[in-house]
């Protein structure tokens, strides 16, 4: 019969030894190990994805806010002496078919005529007429012209653009661009779940100096003196 001062010592061995194959079964043992990979990579695989994807959206809405202002400001420049309250209400509309698949209806565009004028020797830009949907018009009066580069207003203009005895249509769009995980940014302490796009563009009519209104579009009309 073996003293209990001599088991003790056996059992350890055989409990190390066991222990040991069993490491070296775990090591040799791949299985599973592909899922705990993808399980590790996946955070990272998603927040890239979604990533991509958002910038992708975000830079689609702007490019298509940036295509809206100057279809508006193009269109409008084409007519041919007048532009009536159904026509400038067609160029509008278009904004469904220029923004898809992004909710035009809650873009808010303003197209203005400006034209230049000469006051005491000096070539000034006076707001002619001004109408919206959804946004803010252009105040009848004078223009600030800022250098050109210079980030554009309703109060303002390039000083490029000035030209004694011509005119320019200015279209002016914003749009609240709402990403597809705006409530997560908002969620996690961003404090916004959209954000605004702006667009500005200037056209000179295609074919006479100055576009005139027949009266009928509402909004700001001017009447400013040209030339």
């Amino acid at each position: 019969m073996k003293s209990p001062a001599l088991s003790a010592p056996i059992a350890n061995r055989r409990i190390v030894r066991r222990a040991r194959a069993l490491l070296r079964k775990l090591r040799a043992d791949r299985r599973g190990l592909a899922a705990v990979e993808f399980a590790l990579v996946l955070p990272v695989m998603l927040v890239a994805y979604f990533g991509c994807l958002e910038v992708t959206q975000g830079f689609q809405a702007s490019r298509k806010v940036a295509i809206l202002a100057r279809s508006l400001s193009d269109l409008t420049s084409q007519a041919t002496a007048t532009v009536s309250a159904a026509e400038m209400n067609n160029i509008f509309d278009a904004a469904g078919a220029v923004m898809a698949p992004f909710n035009a209806s809650t873009a808010r565009m303003t197209v203005t005529s400006v034209v230049f004028s000469t006051v005491s020797g000096t070539v000034r830009a006076l707001v002619d007429w001004s109408v919206t949907r959804n946004g803010s018009l252009r105040a009848c009066g004078q223009l600030t012209q800022t250098p050109n580069g210079t980030a554009p207003s309703l109060t303002t203009i390039p000083v490029g653009l000035v030209s004694a005895s011509s005119s320019v249509i200015i279209a002016d769009v914003t749009y609240d661009y709402t990403p597809l995980l705006g409530g997560t940014f908002r969620e996690i302490g961003s404090g916004a779940s959209s954000f605004t796009l702006k667009q500005t563009t200037y056209m000179k009519p295609r074919s006479v100096a100055r576009i005139t209104t027949n009266g009928g579009l509402g909004g700001n009309t001017c009447n400013a003196v040209f030339p």
